[in-house]
């Protein structure tokens, strides 16, 4: 998942939220822009 950081989108805090009370830790990747893929590793 890519998404902004924290506090920064409603729909990214509530989407994880809902993630871990099911149990799920997802994966992301913290993206500063908006529309942009992060950068490889």
């Amino acid at each position: 998942m890519i998404q902004w950081p924290p506090g920064m989108s409603y729909y990214t805090e509530a989407l994880m939220d809902a993630c871990r009370r099911v149990g799920f830790e997802p994966d992301y990747v913290v993206s500063r822009v908006q529309r942009a893929a992060p950068s490889p590793e």
